[in-house]
């Protein structure tokens, strides 16, 4: 299979939106608490903690996240994340990061009225929901009466910026605006974009950026060949299953598949 090549754009071309520089820009608390502020019409009283790049796993066996922004104020969790690239299981994301964050802040013992409020926040350089809409606004509510919540203190924001954003607030549009285009003309963007001018003339960031680059140029490989070798691994399992169903040998089946002998009887008796 020829090996798929990786376009490395160049640190001085970086904006807002470009990863590196978006979790780089965004541990400016100041900056974090103004893009938190516009993008949910709320005020802050300050940002207690913010991590960026903030790596979280809730068991040794399970797949870990990676939230480009992880904040904390006034007793709420913040998760901003910038999405540059097609998201096909965005719903399933979305609840996996949810579950990790909720895990990660209630210690063992604590009672689930002190888990905090949390918010994640998907800002999309596409519409990965396909409808058009500028934000799409999810919480929990009851299918058969709208106005009943769940009150589960969690909400999921995604924007789209390849969307018009006339209809939203003024803080909102202003933010959008000058990540979808680059033009500051705000005080608070202006403040953004020379932010990121001078962090550009920084040597030490360029050699971390190079090295961040290679990290996931890294994982994404690792995350096709995971997904290559997933996919055979399921169609071995369906064929498995169409084997013992015409009560194929299950020493056959195993060596034929190249499965262990215990999985083909677990599917056995799976299926009885």
């Amino acid at each position: 299979m020829e090996e798929k090549s990786y376009y490395f754009k160049p640190y001085e071309e970086l904006t807002f939106t470009d990863g590196f520089m978006f979790y780089l820009t965004m541990q400016d608390k100041e900056i974090c608490k103004g893009v938190i502020e516009r993008l949910l019409g709320i005020k802050i009283k300050r940002i207690e903690y913010v991590n960026a790049e903030h790596t979280m796993k809730i068991d040794y066996n399970a797949k870990s996240i990676r939230l480009d922004v992880y904040a904390q104020a006034d007793d709420k969790i913040y998760d901003v994340e910038i999405q540059t690239y097609d998201e096909n299981d965005i719903g399933k994301r979305l609840r996996y990061y949810q579950s990790v964050i909720d895990i990660d802040c209630l210690k063992k013992g604590e009672y689930y009225s002190e888990l905090k409020e949390s918010i994640i926040i998907f800002i999309s350089t596409k519409d990965i929901l396909g409808k058009g809409l500028p934000r799409y606004t999810f919480s929990n509510i009851c299918h058969e009466n709208k106005s009943i919540e769940l009150n589960d203190k969690s909400l999921k924001v995604i924007y789209n910026l390849k969307s018009d954003f006339s209809s939203l607030s003024e803080n909102e549009k202003e933010l959008l605006n000058f990540m979808s285009n680059g033009n500051a003309k705000s005080d608070f963007t202006k403040k953004i974009d020379n932010t990121i001018q001078r962090l550009k003339k920084q040597e030490s960031w360029r050699r971390q950026y190079m090295t961040w680059e290679m990290t996931m140029m890294h994982e994404r490989r690792e995350g096709i060949a995971e997904g290559i070798q997933q996919g055979a691994r399921e169609k071995a399992i369906e064929a498995a299953r169409n084997l013992i169903k015409n009560n194929v040998d299950i020493n056959i089946i195993a060596n034929s598949l190249e499965i262990s002998i215990e999985e083909v009887k677990q599917l056995q008796a799976e299926m009885k």
